[in-house]
């Protein structure tokens, strides 16, 4: 899925700048403050589960 969004040029500038300055890539800022934003509001679970992932160091596994 992608998702698209309209700024103003001075609000892109601001978010590729700060991107920058955190050491990556403007999609992968705005997922981070997505995610956030939604983890904030209790909607997204805190930590993300994989089926069938095994976890190392866990007893029985």
């Amino acid at each position: 899925m992608q998702l698209s969004v309209r700024v103003t040029p001075r609000v892109k500038d601001i978010v590729a700048q700060v991107a920058q300055s955190e050491g990556v890539d403007v999609s992968e800022w705005l997922r981070n403050l997505i995610v956030g934003e939604l983890k904030g509001r209790g909607v997204l679970p805190t930590v993300l589960t994989v089926p069938g992932l095994r976890e190392e160091g866990v007893a029985g596994v």
